[in-house]
């Protein structure tokens, strides 16, 4: 029985403003089963990669997102955590 998958791609994969795209693709026999089910999504990304919480809130009528962990550009990446 085919399951529920999951991919994540990063384009473009070098240079500035790249967009992370996930897919979950969910089989049609499971569709109705999950009606009332939410996805939900954890993302641990290393503290090399600056994530704008400030651009995300430009998209916030399309997703929710919550934002945690030190967010100070002004740091050197050996003091985030």
């Amino acid at each position: 029985m085919q399951q529920p998958t999951l991919t994540s791609y990063l384009y473009p994969t070098q240079g500035y403003h790249p967009t992370l795209t996930t897919r979950v693709q969910i089989p049609p026999h499971l569709i109705e089963s999950l009606n009332s089910c939410t996805t939900h999504l954890l993302y641990t990304l290393p503290p090399l990669l600056v994530v704008d919480k400030y651009e995300l809130t430009n998209y916030q009528n399309s997703y929710t997102f919550h934002h945690w962990g030190t967010s100070s550009l002004e740091l050197p990446v050996f003091a985030v955590d």
